[in-house]
């Protein structure tokens, strides 16, 4: 699972311009996603924006809300990025400081590029019309897919999961080495669903299980991961 990319924003208040940092978070993100869905969330909002930010997968950009209008502009953009699947919540300073450069998300970073090389690998077209690449993308008709695994898809799904495998032991080491206590928490709720996931790959494998019951599971142990990692992370 890729780690969360986070961007945060100052949006200043009209009341002595005290800052109000806020944290936008969204799990299985690369950079190029994230930038392009905070550009088209400026768009709409006609947000303005000054300043620079804190590099690599931390990002601060300040909002200035000299009026009425630039303060609703703010508000746009949050619900924009909202209702783009990210958790938005207000942070201290402290933790504003800590959303730089660190060893854990520069390896986070490079394992995420992994996955992203892996979705648009031609070679994997053939288990992505069965099962999309990231489990947010499955598509109801995937769900419903009553077929076993074919001899001609196994070759391709068992190069693919063992490619997903070697990614998910980075993520988990550079969270055991590198994380926070919070990190470690979050490494310990996805070495578990790891796990499931390494069962229900065994089972379609196997032909116990159809791609839709795959597909229902992946599903599942993604939605459940999303409340394990807000619970862990405070997010509203």
């Amino acid at each position: 699972m890729k780690k969360s990319i986070i961007f945060i924003a100052l949006f200043l208040s009209l009341a002595g311009c005290a800052q109000q940092k806020i944290l936008f978070n969204k799990p299985d993100l690369t950079n190029e996603e994230f930038n392009r869905d905070k550009y088209d969330c400026v768009q709409q909002s006609k947000t303005k924006w000054g300043a620079g930010g804190t590099g690599g997968l931390g990002i601060a950009l300040i909002i200035y809300s000299k009026s009425n209008a630039d303060k609703q502009s703010a508000k746009l953009f949050k619900m924009c990025m909202e209702a783009r699947g990210y958790t938005a919540r207000e942070v201290s300073d402290e933790e504003f400081d800590r959303q730089k450069n660190t060893p854990l998300k520069i390896k986070l970073s490079q394992i995420s590029k992994q996955r992203l090389d892996r979705c648009n690998n031609d070679d994997f077209k053939i288990i992505f019309i069965k099962s999309a690449c990231r489990p947010e993308n499955i598509t109801l008709e995937q769900l419903a897919d009553k077929s076993i695994i074919s001899e001609d898809e196994k070759p391709f799904f068992s190069k693919f999961r063992s490619e997903n495998t070697d990614s998910d032991n980075q993520t988990l080491e550079a969270m055991r080495t590198n994380g926070n206590s919070k990190d470690k928490e979050m490494g310990l709720v996805l070495e578990r669903f790891y796990m499931q996931a390494g069962k229900d790959s065994f089972n379609l494998f196997e032909g116990k299980i159809t791609w839709g019951e795959y597909n229902k599971s992946r599903k599942d142990i993604y939605q459940i991961l999303q409340s394990e990692r807000n619970r862990i992370l405070g997010n509203k």
